[in-house]
């Protein structure tokens, strides 16, 4: 009897401490640590047990959300804290809903984020130009050896953007922003090709006019013809006195 009831203590005593390490590891797999995440009531006094355990309660798990929010610049880098109680392997993603808690969309990707026990950190790129009074940032791990879902959710507000929560930029799965194509500039017509113009043709000097050889003035005829072998008339002399 006393044999038997030992053993049976032994055993309970080995299934109660089972008990203890899988509920500890449950409690303790891994949750963002900053910014500040939104909690059940009560659950930081047991040690963020709901925060750290697995979930199916989307988007943000069991919490709800807090009264203030965290305030960051659009733009900014930010850190990022997480800590890993069981390296259940998987992927990290930060997201960002700027729509009360829909349409997430990816800003960093972090592949074998949980390889190891731990806290982790990392800076996340926000966008540029998105501003919003009551923003999401989300932290989603999915575990692949125990394929489970973690979701951590922080409050926060974007400052210095444009505004309009609709104007969350598309992102990728693997949560870099798309590269924006360079817009070709329009063609600018090639300048019109002016005809050259053409030197003017030099004329060729004009020689001045030849002046002619001066033509000697004719000669004066006179009255009388002279002749050869003609005899010089007489004068006849007037004699006054015989008048």
């Amino acid at each position: 009897m006393h044999f038997l009831t030992s053993k049976t203590n032994s055993s309970f005593f080995a299934a109660m401490a089972c008990v203890f390490l899988f509920a500890s590891d449950v409690s303790a797999h891994g949750r963002m640590q900053s910014p500040a995440i939104r909690l059940k009531p009560g659950d930081q006094d047991q040690g963020f047990t709901v925060a750290r355990g697995p979930t199916k309660i989307q988007p943000c798990g069991d919490s709800v959300p807090s009264a203030s929010a965290t305030t960051f610049s659009s733009g900014a880098s930010i850190p990022i804290q997480w800590e890993i109680g069981a390296a259940h392997k998987g992927t990290c993603f930060v997201e960002l809903s700027t729509a009360n808690d829909a349409n997430f969309k990816v800003l960093k990707e972090f592949p074998n984020c949980a390889d190891a026990n731990g806290v982790f950190n990392d800076n996340v790129q926000l966008p540029a130009g998105v501003a919003c009074e009551e923003c999401t940032l989300r932290w989603r791990w999915v575990a692949t050896i125990t394929n489970e879902l973690y979701l951590n959710c922080a409050d926060i507000k974007i400052t210095g953007g444009s505004g309009g929560g609709a104007k969350t930029p598309t992102l990728s799965a693997s949560g870099k922003q798309p590269t924006t194509a360079p817009t070709t500039p329009a063609a600018v017509p090639a300048p019109t090709t002016t005809a050259a113009v053409s030197a003017p043709t030099t004329t060729a000097a004009v020689s001045a006019p030849t002046t002619p050889p001066a033509v000697p003035a004719p000669k004066k005829m006179t009255n009388r013809r002279r002749c050869r072998g003609c005899k010089k008339p007489k004068t006849r002399r007037m004699n006054v006195s015989n008048y």
